[in-house]
This record gives structure tokens, C-alpha cells and sequence, in this order.
């Protein structure tokens, strides 16, 4: 059942948008989501103007807002900037202290995505979208904050598609860095979170370039 209320839809809706394969575009219309939530269109505009700012929509003039396909090119830059923006956010969150319960939910997200019994795209999405909106919470500038939201969910429309790809092989990636991710909150320090995040990021960074080196020498060898 839809959540009829704002925070509900914005959450469901960048669950969905980030499901859309990035190589593929896709419309959201207002009259039919005003249909679907049983709302009016106001606060659905209201809603498709935040994802605007979060730069997971682009609104098209005659075809209202599309979701954009992502370049191939650009999948390793994405994962670049995520990891810039980690280290800046360690440094500017460098003496944040989380509490308890920030650290137990840590914990629980911890566990509920390593004891997962459906893998899919949508499950994958759904809890490292829990897992973002955690650690911005503890971001209080709002320039580096909606930075890194925008970021955050645009490496998980690529990641959402590994999960199709590779459901088995990604999925373990994501528990053993979720449980990294839980180990650094369990010290309470909130710069080792996002030093935990920014490690991650070079680890992909690393494999995207070593992948495109393959890549690389695998076409050198068929036109040689």
C-alpha cells in the first residue's frame, strides 16, 4: 500500500527511479502518481521538484520528468565522486559522536541485509536507501548533505543493476561492506563511518579501472 504522505512517496519513488536500468529513461507523470497515492497533483509536483534538486529527475518541457539514462562513461566517475565526497564529509563531520541508537540501527540494517533471503534489485535498494538517509542525518551542511544524497543514489542506480547482473556476487559485496560500515559506527565515531564509505569507494574505483584495462587489452587483441 502507498505511503500517502510526503516523505513516504519521496522514499518510494527513489527506490523507483533507481530500479530503472541506467542505460534506459523513464517518465513520471503527475496525473497518474496523483492517482496511484490518491493525492492531489500539488504535493506530487512538490514531491517531483525535490527529486529534481536531488538531480535524480530532469524535468523536460512536453514530456514532464524523466528519468535520465546515465552514460557508460560515467559509471566510474560517479563512484569517484562518492568517494571525494566521503573523505570531505569525514573531515567536515570529524569530531560527530553518534549515539546509541544510531549505532544499534546500524547494527539492525547490519544484520536484516546480511540475513536476506530475496537478493534482488528492489531489496538491494530499498536497505542501502536506509542506510543512506542514516548517515545523513549526521550531515548538518546542507551543500555537502544534498551533495551527497545526489551522489549516493546515483551510484546505487549502477549498483542496482549489478544486482541484475550478478545478484549472488553483489549481494556479498554489500553485506561484507555494510558489516565494515557497522564495525565503524560500533566505535561510535562518525568519521570513521564515512572513512569506512570512502574506502568502499576506492575499492570499486579500483575494480572499474582494472575492468576497463581488460576491456581494453581484450579489444586491442581482436583488432591487432
Amino acid at each position: 500500500m502507498p505511503q500517502n504522505n510526503y516523505a513516504g512517496i519521496l522514499d518510494l519513488l527513489r527506490v523507483r527511479i533507481s530500479l530503472v536500468p541506467p542505460g534506459e529513461e523513464a517518465i513520471l507523470k503527475e496525473t497518474e502518481l496523483s492517482k496511484e497515492f490518491g493525492m492531489s497533483r500539488t504535493p506530487i509536483r512538490q514531491v517531483l521538484q525535490a527529486l529534481e534538486r536531488e538531480h535524480m529527475l530532469a524535468i523536460r518541457s512536453g514530456y514532464g520528468s524523466c528519468v535520465v539514462a546515465y552514460d557508460p562513461e560515467d559509471r566510474a566517475q560517479s563512484f569517484q565522486l562518492l568517494r571525494d565526497l566521503s573523505w570531505a564529509t569525514a573531515r567536515y563531520c570529524e569530531n560527530v559522536k553518534l549515539d546509541q541508537a544510531k549505532v544499534i540501527e546500524y547494527a539492525a540494517i547490519a544484520q536484516t541485509i546480511s540475513s536476506a533471503n530475496v537478493r534482488d534489485a528492489e531489496s538491494y535498494v530499498t536497505l542501502a536507501g536506509r542506510l543512506i538517509l542514516l548517515h545523513l542525518t549526521e550531515v548538518k551542511d546542507p551543500i555537502l548533505r544534498d551533495a551527497l544524497m545526489s551522489t549516493f543514489w546515483r551510484v546505487l542506480r549502477w549498483r542496482a543493476d549489478d544486482v541484475r547482473n550478478d545478484p549472488e556476487a553483489t549481494w556479498d559485496v554489500f553485506t561484507r561492506t555494510t558489516m565494515d560500515i557497522r564495525d565503524a559506527a560500533e566505535t561510535g565515531s562518525f568519521y570513521k563511518v564515512m572513512q569506512a564509505i570512502a574506502g568502499i569507494g576506492d575499492d570499486f574505483v579500483e575494480q572499474i579501472k582494472k575492468a576497463e584495462e581488460a576491456d581494453k587489452g581484450n579489444l586491442s587483441i581482436v583488432t591487432g
